[in-house]
């Protein structure tokens, strides 16, 4: 009889460990207004142009799991996934809000040598995120330079902080506080960098 019963225990066990675990959730980061923006004339003089090389993340976020953090401890969650490149990612949606912003044609690098951009910004993330459920922060820095060295580089650091706009905590209330904070990001580099 007790033979039967480790049978079925282990029939149990085994089961258990086969089903089906919750399915991935996979996230990105869209800065307002980027999906349903009218098209607008955009200056195409490669001189006036700003190339924007790719974003520099600091290790433990540059990885597929979304990061959360609880004081200096970071949090992985497996099954909450970027869907693809974080850092990729904020520099797509970089470019779009300082375009939409300027006017200005902001190519991400790899650009052609041949129309390479006179002006290049250079962004490095030191801290991207928060606690679920409270507020996000940025941290990051960034140096504008001209490719041929005829005005002087710029640069600067930006601190923004946005809260999470839902309750209960959630990765997508996460994700959706961590867009608006890139979107802030483009904003204020706009007016930091005194593009026309």
């Amino acid at each position: 009889m007790s033979r039967h019963y480790v049978v079925l225990a282990l029939a149990v066990w085994w089961l258990t460990g086969c089903a089906a675990a919750p399915p991935a959730s996979y996230y990105q980061l869209l800065v307002e207004g980027s999906m349903d923006a009218a098209p607008q004339s955009l200056r195409l003089d490669p001189r006036a142009a700003v190339g924007l090389w790719p974003v520099t993340l600091p290790d433990a976020l540059d990885r597929p799991d979304v990061v959360s953090f609880s004081g200096t401890t970071a949090l992985i969650s497996g099954r909450h996934q970027w869907a693809g490149s974080l850092s990729d990612n904020i520099g797509r949606q970089l470019a779009l809000g300082l375009q939409r912003r300027t006017g200005e044609v902001v190519w991400r690098y790899p650009w052609d040598e041949g129309a390479r951009p006179q002006r290049q910004l250079r962004i490095r993330i030191l801290y991207f995120g928060g606690a679920l459920g409270g507020p996000v922060r940025l941290r990051a820095q960034w140096v504008l330079a001209s490719r041929d060295s005829t005005v002087d580089p710029r640069a600067g650091e930006i601190n923004l902080t946005q809260p999470v706009a839902e309750a209960p905590a959630s990765h997508e209330g996460y994700v959706g506080a961590l867009s608006r904070l890139v979107d802030q990001l483009a904003e204020t580099l706009a007016a930091e960098m005194q593009l026309p």
